[in-house]
């Protein structure tokens, strides 16, 4: 029997990648390697594309507690662009920087990364990144590590709305087991993960309770917000100076608006609601996966797709 080797590395939010963990898992996906037709991993065929949706929406009914904000997520091609533009770089686990996450109307987008020695189906990645719910705590007093649920709260953070992905074969050896590889990327908007609320990924209750009239699959919120605040204290500001910060009957005025336009654009709709965070946002880990062996410390995990 074939084992698999996953090696989880952490990519901060600046180009840096160092050893976190390392898992073994019996048996590989059910599909790996050769099996596995390079068509079946090109975000360019829109069957793909949708199971990679898919995946994400199945994952994010699974939640527990069940959330009563999820949005549904969807395909956004911008989103794709940069995901494979950074896979193409074939840098492994390490992530693009601002200027590259930066997505016009959202400012800078999530980003989850997994490499593997094989082809693998897409839903193993997205699987494998959700798996670390494993280590995660719910609530608003809990001691979440980035580190360790990165992937997975970033897949389920409820006003996270858009993904897009791409992935590359990277054939230069150069990769953190000195083999070629395959680099899977999928970038999120609007970005999760914010350090201050790692433990609240999405709020707890019956699902679509938050959006009754906007549901489906019963578990999935359809009102998102495609606007974003680029200002921390929106809110405040809109209580207090409402027509001064969301007037639209000047140039300066907006522009004011663009800095505030969840708060001022999608008052019925989900977004994310600035406040209690300690820091910004920060990208998720990376994932690798060899089909060879390692001599480090390991514990086994199950990586097939059930």
């Amino acid at each position: 029997m074939k084992w698999l080797w996953i090696i989880v590395l952490v990519g901060l939010a600046l180009p840096a990648a160092v050893p976190r963990k390392i898992h073994r898992s019996k048996p590989t996906p059910r599909l790996y390697g050769d099996s596995v037709s390079v068509e079946l991993i090109r975000t360019s065929n829109s069957k793909v594309r949708q199971k990679i949706v898919d995946t994400h929406n199945y994952f994010r009914t699974q939640v527990e507690p069940p959330a009563a904000n999820m949005l549904v997520m969807k395909w956004h091609s911008g989103l794709a662009k940069a995901a494979q533009r950074w896979a193409d770089r074939c840098l492994g686990l390490v992530h693009d920087n601002a200027t590259g996450l930066y997505l016009d109307g959202f400012g800078q987008s999530g980003q989850n990364i997994f490499i593997s020695t094989g082809r693998t189906l897409w839903n193993f990645p997205i699987r494998m990144w959700y798996m670390e719910y494993k280590d995660f705590k719910y609530g608003p007093n809990t001691t979440n590590e980035l580190l360790e649920i990165g992937h997975y709260t970033q897949v389920v953070w409820a006003t996270t709305h858009l993904v897009g992905c791409g992935v590359s074969h990277c054939t230069s050896g150069e990769g953190p087991l000195g083999k070629d590889f395959y680099m899977y990327v999928c970038n999120y908007a609007p970005s999760g993960n914010y350090r201050g609320r790692l433990g609240l990924p999405y709020v707890a209750g019956k699902p679509c309770s938050m959006c009754k009239d906007h549901c489906t699959r019963g578990k999935l919120c359809t009102n998102a917000c495609y606007h974003v605040d680029l200002w921390s204290n929106c809110a405040e500001l809109v209580r207090t100076f409402d027509s001064w910060v969301c007037e639209t009957d000047s140039k300066e005025g907006r522009e004011r608006r663009k800095f505030c336009g969840a708060t001022c654009n999608c008052k019925d709709k989900i977004y994310y609601h600035h406040g209690d965070e300690t820091e910004g946002n920060v990208l998720s880990s990376g994932l690798s996966v060899d089909g060879g062996q390692d001599k480090r410390d390991n514990m086994e995990m199950d990586g097939g797709m059930k």
